[in-house]
């Protein structure tokens, strides 16, 4: 019989097969009975790989059925609204409420420190209205009242419920706290300042519905915060269930559902429902970032640029202020090094060319100081200038943000082309 567990912090077992996992939870089920505090460190001993056959378009029904298929193998039941509810003494808990409960100084710490990269970020007037999704045990709450906001709060989880209001009467601040999931959203009637989710929203089984309702209820100038959230550069798929060990487990043993975004995905997404969104994140804690999202204002992630704001080893700045090739073979231009966020993304140069031009064009979008490379392509001169094209694209994606961002062009000897201008477009995600 394999071993249930790695035998060091370096072992972790892909587990292969749904009865391999069925063992290995079964088995830290028992350890974390005898072992509570050291639970973080058998969940770092398994995961699981994606399995194939996920559908390609992240917004169609069919994908969401592939999720909730494989929920069912994980949870051994179908997901419900109602799987996400905590017993606890509540009485015991507004005296001291988890994190506090568990006297781990780290844990406490590690709290403190996002809960205030979520307040920082949320640059509120005293008074203004804040909408809490998810408030769990009223850490985030409570902090927001004591400052004098006007919090409503919303939990799945009467316990919860009556908790905040317990720690309320105890602090002697006023919080609205309702029970509620996160359909709640297209019920009320109020707009906020600022709804906020903290280790929340990847319990969501309709993200894409939250967010349209989010937009609805939020003012003109108000923003979504969501600290703390699984949306990750490198997470396996667009969107679905995190397959780490505390994941699994927590599936397995609660029904809660754990899902994951990755930002390539997530932010395109928001985007394309109205918002502007802002990713911030904090050394050593790159894996709980915060993203702050306002309905548009009409900044347009389009962006031109003259070929004097484009860096050349080939090239002359002509007096009508094209870029134009000086017969060397080379770097035509490269730049403009500028920040960018996930998402797709065409890069268009205008040129003219004469039809005497001979050789192969490259293009290149990169990043990294072009260790990175997105995209490339490649032109014939001759099609181009007999074709009498004025513009060359190419088309990239970013899975991440990226502070230097650059579209090089190479040219060949001999090659009689001047660049007008260098267009980066946003290439906006559809939504159904």
């Amino acid at each position: 019989m394999r071993r249930l567990l790695g035998s060091t912090k370096e072992d972790v077992e892909v587990v292969d097969s749904f009865d391999r996992l069925n063992e290995i939870l079964a088995h830290v089920d028992t350890l974390l009975g005898e072992f509570q505090d050291d639970a973080e460190e058998y969940f770092k001993k398994f995961k699981m790989e994606y399995p194939s056959g996920s559908p390609s378009d992240p917004l169609s029904d069919e994908y969401a059925k592939f999720q909730s298929a494989l929920y069912r193998r994980i949870a051994n039941k179908d997901y419900h609204v109602s799987s996400e509810t905590t017993s606890f003494d509540v009485e015991q808990k507004a005296v001291c409420p988890c994190p506090y409960d568990g006297g781990s100084t780290a844990i406490v710490g590690r709290h403190f420190i996002l809960i205030g990269h979520l307040l920082q970020h949320l640059d509120l007037r005293q008074g203004a209205k804040v909408l809490e999704f998810g408030s769990g045990w009223g850490n985030t709450t409570l902090a927001l009242a004591t400052m004098g906001f006007d919090v409503t709060a919303i939990d799945i989880e009467p316990n919860f419920v009556n908790l905040i209001r317990r720690r309320c009467e105890r602090q002697g601040v006023s919080v609205n706290a309702v029970v509620g999931d996160f359909s709640k959203i297209h019920s009320l009637q109020e707009s906020y300042d600022a709804i906020i989710f903290f280790e929340c929203f990847h319990h969501c089984s309709d993200h894409l519905g939250l967010l349209k309702g989010c937009y609805d209820r939020l003012k003109d100038d108000g923003r979504l915060v969501l600290s703390a959230e699984p949306i990750s550069p490198d997470f396996d798929v667009p969107w679905g269930l995190r397959l780490d060990g505390q994941s699994l487990w927590a599936i397995r043993r609660f029904g809660w559902l754990e899902l994951g975004y990755r930002e390539d995905y997530f932010v395109p997404l928001m985007r394309a429902l109205g918002w502007d969104i802002e990713k911030f994140t904090l050394p050593t804690f790159e894996w709980a970032p915060t993203f702050v999202a306002r309905k548009g204002r009409n900044i347009s992630l389009d962006r031109t640029y003259s070929p004097d704001k484009l860096l050349t080893r080939v090239g002359i700045l002509r007096v009508d202020g094209a870029l134009a090739a000086s017969g060397s073979k080379g770097w035509l231009c490269y730049g403009p090094y500028t920040r960018l966020e996930p998402g797709r993304y065409r890069a268009r140069f205008g040129v003219t060319m004469s039809a005497g031009s001979r050789g192969t064009i490259e293009i290149d979008a990169c990043h990294d100081s072009g260790r990175r490379i997105l995209s490339k392509s490649r032109f014939k001169a001759r099609e181009i200038a007999a074709s009498d094209i004025s513009f060359i694209d190419l088309a990239f994606d970013l899975d991440r943000y990226v502070e230097d961002l650059e579209v090089r062009m190479h040219v060949p000897k001999g090659t009689d082309l001047a660049i007008r201008e260098l267009r980066i477009d946003y290439r906006m995600m559809e939504i159904p």
